[in-house]
């Protein structure tokens, strides 16, 4: 399993805007505008993710940090990373 933590600290010192994020991706299906097989994949797989990673939360406390860090994520990590 991907560390989305790991991967948040590494994207978030680039602040790079030359990349799409899975956020992009999914803006771009709520206009149906075509998204590649790979975007979809990467989209199934970061959700995946997402889900496995948010249920090992052990406490409320925990949860509400790990959800801010998926959204992050969302946003900062390039889609490629979760193909």
């Amino acid at each position: 399993m991907k560390n989305l933590e790991g991967l948040v600290k590494k994207y978030r010192k680039k602040c790079n805007l030359h990349f799409t994020s899975i956020n992009d991706i999914v803006i771009k299906e709520m206009y149906d505008e075509p998204i590649s097989f790979s975007e979809q994949k990467a989209i199934k797989n970061f959700y995946s993710l997402r889900v496995k990673y948010l249920k090992s939360a052990v406490n409320e406390n925990r949860f509400s940090k790990m959800a801010t860090i998926s959204r992050l994520a969302a946003n900062l990590v390039p889609y490629k990373e979760f193909i």
